[in-house]
This record gives structure tokens, C-alpha cells and sequence, in this order.
């Protein structure tokens, strides 16, 4: 009953701090709340660690939490103003550009599942496939809300688009990856009841979580070569494990036989290897635990949050390990703002400032989970808007009354 209690007031303590962010009920900062909530229980319910450790977790949760604080309190006007900057940007963009990238999304969608299907890569294997595809991954990820979004806002109508190839592309990708890309459906979603003031339905409700759940179902069974009667199972373990790396990666043995070498390097580690100093980095900790339990390499593993990582980290100072998380929550809050503060200011948006906002809504969504990946995303961000001005460019040569 504690237990249950203390889950409670943890999901309302975050509730509280967040709920003049969100947009409406579909809003994925919702379920984030839910994810902090089944952190903090993790925490306490484990026997491995001692009453001291446990405060070392509490505390960056703490910390975090007063980031949002601080976020929700001014920058709240900047988080709207740039959101219905990008917005409106893609109501009035023409119905072509969206057709154009309808093409490319189920081009690298069938790509990316192929390639997961041919070479066993889907699932919970999936990590070493996108790093092969992270380009196409980024450009999918982005690309999904700009499509999603513009069709349903578009005064154009296409039932085709909408009803048949939006649901095709998001069951093609999540056959390949992972309960997190739920977050980039639901945000395109938002956006447009948001952006046309539109009061949510319980009847709204219904029909998407019935997509969302043919989606679940049908990614699942193709990623996880599951039958149907494995899905509730494998569904309840991927929500209620989300902590799972505490479970995994806290016992003394388990942490003693981690390569660790520089906190600094590990997190910054994308940057890195751009500058050709890939030697540096420490092996990925979750696919270290992962390898470890399964007893032989593997590419993927546990999420490796950001407070267990300080915890490995600075095992004998964690005073020092809180020090470090609170910088690194400090920067990847900077950079989200500051995208914000800028593009809410912007007098004209554009399919950059575009690329920019949503990268900044969506991550550091919760810097708290794999800062390597927040790196890692926010530079394949910057690449995918070069990509794209490239196609742009292309295009207008094709098309030369194409807007994009």
C-alpha cells in the first residue's frame, strides 16, 4: 500500500510541475510523468542498494524536477510561441512538399524494416541497426511529426494519406523500433488539436489509442517475432521494466565488472567520435550489462540512465557524481531553452528553425534517460537538416513550384 502511495505522489508531484506545458490529453510530456514516477518506485523498492544510495538517486530526480520547475515558470510563453511558429509554418506549406516526403518516409521505412528482417535487427536488437541508419532514423524520426502534423492541418483533404499510408508507415517503423517512437506519434497528434483550438472527445481518445494499439500489436509481432498471445506480456514488460538498468546493473558484481573510464567522454561520446576519437569512449554500459547477462557480446542492453551512470561513475564520491548530473541536466535544459527563446523570437520560420523546435520539444524530452542518445540525436538533428536542404535544392531544380 506505501508502495502505491508513494507512486501517487510522485507522478502528482511531476503532474504539477508540468501540467501548464501541456498541450492536451495527448500530450507525451503525460506520459513522461509516468515514466519518473516508475524510476522513483524502482529506487525504493530495491534491496541491493543502501538508504545513502537511494538518496543519491532522489536527489538528481530532485534536481531534475526543479529544472522544470524553473522551465515551466519563464519559458513557458517561449515554449507556446515557437511551438505555433512551427505550427503554422507547416499549415501553409503546400500539398505537394507533403506528398514528396510521404514517398521518402515509406521508402525509409521499408528500408529500415527490410534491413531489420534480413539481419535479425528488430526489436530489442534494433540499437545496432540504427546506429548503421542513424541518418535515416533522424530524418524519419523529424520527417514523422512534419508529415503527420502538416497532412491533418493541410486544407487539402486526402483519405488515402491519412486513414491508409500514415498508419502503413508508423506499423512500418515499429516493427523495427521501440516503445519510445509511441511518443512520436502522439506529438503530431497534439499538435493539431492544440493548433486549431480543437476540445478533445472521449471519442477522440478511442480512436487513437485503437490505432496506437493495431500498431503496438502488429510492430510487435513483426519486430519481436512474437505471436499475439505474447504481446500483452512483452507490452507490460517494456513499460513497467522502463528502470529495468537498476535491476540489472546495481548489485556490486555486476558493476565491477563494467570498463569504465571518464564520465566527461562517455556522455559527450557522439561528439567524439565525429572528431575521430571513437578510442576514448567506453563501450555502451547498457549493451556492457547486456553482454554480461547474455554471456556473450551483444550491441544493445538496458537504458543507461543518467543518474545510474554517475552512480558507476563516481561510486566513491557521489556527492561529486550528483555535481556532474546537475551540469549535464543544466546543459541539455540551455540548449532545449535557448532553441525555444530563439525561435519564438524568429520573425519568419522556416524548415530549419522547423527541425530545430522539434528536436527541442521532443529532446532532452527527459534528460534523465541515455544522454549519449541526447547527444547523439541532436547531431544527427543538425546532419538531417543539411540532408534535407540538399533534397530541397534537388527538388526545386524538379519542381521549381515545389514550397518546401
Amino acid at each position: 500500500m506505501t508502495d502505491y502511495l508513494i507512486f501517487l505522489c510522485i507522478f502528482g508531484y511531476f503532474y504539477i510541475i508540468k501540467y501548464k506545458l501541456y498541450l492536451n490529453i495527448f500530450d507525451p510530456l503525460q506520459m513522461l510523468v509516468l515514466t519518473e514516477a516508475i524510476i522513483f518506485i524502482t529506487i525504493y523498492s530495491l534491496p541491493l542498494i543502501s538508504f545513502s544510495d537511494r538518496i543519491y538517486f532522489y536527489s538528481i530526480l530532485f534536481i531534475y524536477s526543479l529544472f522544470w520547475i524553473l522551465f515551466s515558470g519563464f519559458c513557458k510563453g517561449f515554449y507556446f510561441s515557437a511551438i505555433s511558429n512551427a505550427t503554422d509554418y507547416l499549415a501553409k506549406t503546400n500539398w505537394l512538399s507533403f506528398q514528396i516526403l510521404q514517398i521518402l518516409l515509406l521508402a525509409i521505412s521499408l528500408t529500415l524494416v527490410l534491413a531489420g528482417q534480413l539481419t535479425g535487427s528488430t526489436g530489442d536488437a534494433r540499437l545496432s541497426l540504427t546506429k548503421i541508419f542513424r541518418p535515416l532514423e533522424a530524418l524519419w524520426t523529424i520527417g514523422f511529426y512534419i508529415y503527420l502534423t502538416g497532412i491533418h492541418l493541410s486544407d487539402k483533404k486526402s483519405f488515402v494519406a491519412k486513414f491508409i499510408i500514415s498508419p502503413l508507415i508508423c506499423v512500418f517503423f515499429m516493427s523495427t523500433f521501440g516503445k519510445g517512437f509511441i511518443l512520436n506519434i502522439l506529438l503530431p497528434i497534439s499538435l493539431v488539436f492544440w493548433y486549431r483550438r480543437q476540445k478533445v472527445r472521449i471519442s477522440d481518445v478511442l480512436k487513437v489509442t485503437f490505432l496506437l494499439t493495431v500498431g503496438v500489436v502488429l510492430g510487435l509481432v513483426a519486430g519481436h517475432g512474437s505471436a499475439l498471445t505474447d504481446v500483452i506480456a512483452i507490452v507490460q514488460h517494456r513499460i513497467f521494466n522502463d528502470s529495468d538498468i537498476y535491476i540489472l546493473g546495481l548489485s556490486e558484481a555486476m558493476i565491477n565488472q563494467l570498463e569504465l573510464s571518464n564520465f566527461v567522454t562517455y556522455v559527450f561520446g557522439p561528439f567524439l567520435k565525429i572528431l575521430g576519437l571513437a578510442e576514448l569512449v567506453d563501450f555502451n554500459i547498457g549493451a556492457q550489462i547486456g553482454s554480461i547477462i547474455a554471456g556473450k557480446q551483444v550491441g544493445s542492453g538496458p537504458n543507461a540512465q543518467l543518474s545510474y551512470l554517475g552512480y558507476v561513475y563516481f561510486n566513491d564520491n557521489l556527492i561529486l557524481g550528483t555535481i556532474a548530473c546537475t551540469i549535464l541536466i543544466a546543459f541539455w535544459f540551455a540548449i532545449k531553452t535557448s532553441i525555444l527563446v530563439y525561435t519564438a523570437r524568429a520573425s519568419q520560420t522556416s524548415i530549419f528553425l522547423t527541425f530545430l523546435i522539434l528536436f527541442a520539444i521532443v529532446y532532452p524530452q527527459s534528460v534523465l534517460k541515455d544522454p549519449t542518445f541526447t547527444a547523439s540525436f541532436f547531431i544527427t538533428t543538425l546532419s538531417t537538416i543539411f540532408v534535407y536542404v540538399l533534397f530541397k535544392s534537388l527538388t526545386r531544380l524538379l519542381l521549381p513550384t515545389t514550397k518546401l
